[in-house]
């Protein structure tokens, strides 16, 4: 305005003008932008535990980790297959506790009994063939880590959902079963690869390299062991089920898991942040509104001039 006009002139053209106002006005968009950036950026503050009731089964999903997972006579892989499985039968649980295992020559939990089924997503994304240093496939060490994850003092609400090609190196795998059994452990076995069997190729360093042979020179083959996966479930009391390209099994598993006696339970459940957006809004949405009702002329002071008091 100074290089509008000179200070004098400046009353003259813009009698009405206030420069109070003026301030006001960018002051308060000063305070509405900033709150409004920081509402933008949801901020979040705070943890909260919430106990949920629920009504369900306890399971276990037993995940075989071998090296013989990596074939590719289900594609893109077996070890691939097998987590999109889990993962879409994780998607599909509404009420139900899940632990998952994993195995090949020894087994290891990977996630403890929780209904966070959000965490299982996490876990599972960890999972691959190096999750177990122990090599070969031992079923009855998975079976009798899942007995230790169950609680021992119910002997029904139980299910084991073993997701192997059946190629145990190790045996005792019934026995481990039927011990499992009188602890009321329902076991149902998923196989996953083709009878025909395929080569397994090596990754080094998360190149593929050759494929894997024998000490004769020879590739090995591996084989869905079919008649062992059906054996195991039926002294499991459980169904066998295949997974491969044609076959989505999730909706079977739950439908018999659904047929089940339900237990109640309490959990408890970790929330992390609450938004605090809304505060920053509102605060913003005051200040814009008040700077728009603000007019930088001075009405009152052009009115009492009119009326030349």
């Amino acid at each position: 305005m100074a290089k509008f006009a000179e200070v004098g002139l400046l009353s003259v053209i813009a009698p009405n003008r206030s420069l109070l106002r003026h301030v006001v006005k960018f002051v308060l968009l000063l305070f509405a932008i900033p709150l409004l950036i920081v509402s933008l950026c949801n901020p979040r503050v705070g943890s909260k535990i919430e106990k949920v009731k629920r009504e369900g089964v306890d399971i276990v999903i037993a995940m075989d980790v071998s090296k013989s997972m990596m074939a590719e006579d289900v594609k893109p892989n077996r070890l691939a297959r097998e987590k999109m499985f889990v993962s879409k039968f994780i998607d599909a649980l509404k009420d139900d506790r899940l632990a998952l295992i994993v195995f090949a020559g020894k087994a290891y939990q990977q996630m403890p009994m929780t209904v966070d089924y959000a965490a299982g997503k996490m876990y599972l994304d960890y999972i691959n063939t190096e999750s177990v240093p122990t090599q070969g496939t031992s079923i009855a060490e998975a079976v009798n880590m899942a007995r230790n994850s169950f609680n021992k003092k119910e002997n029904k609400h139980k299910v084991l959902i073993l997701i192997t090609d059946g190629e145990d190196h190790e045996g005792a795998d019934v026995e481990a079963i039927k011990e499992a059994v009188k602890e009321g452990v329902v076991v149902h076995t998923v196989g996953i690869g083709t009878e025909e069997g395929a080569p397994i190729p090596e990754y080094r360093n998360g190149v593929r390299g050759e494929l894997k042979k024998d000490e004769n020179g020879s590739i090995i083959l591996t084989k869905l062991n079919k008649g062992l996966l059906t054996e195991l479930a039926e002294a499991g009391h459980g169904k066998a089920y295949v997974l491969n390209a044609g076959n989505e099994p999730v909706q079977a598993i739950l439908s018999d898991i659904d047929k089940m006696e339900k237990k109640g339970f309490e959990e408890k459940i970790y929330t992390d942040y609450e938004s605090q957006f809304q505060i920053f809004l509102a605060l913003a949405i005051f200040f814009f509104v008040l700077e728009f009702f603000i007019n930088e002329r001075a009405f009152l002071r052009a009115a009492l001039k009119k009326l030349n008091i």
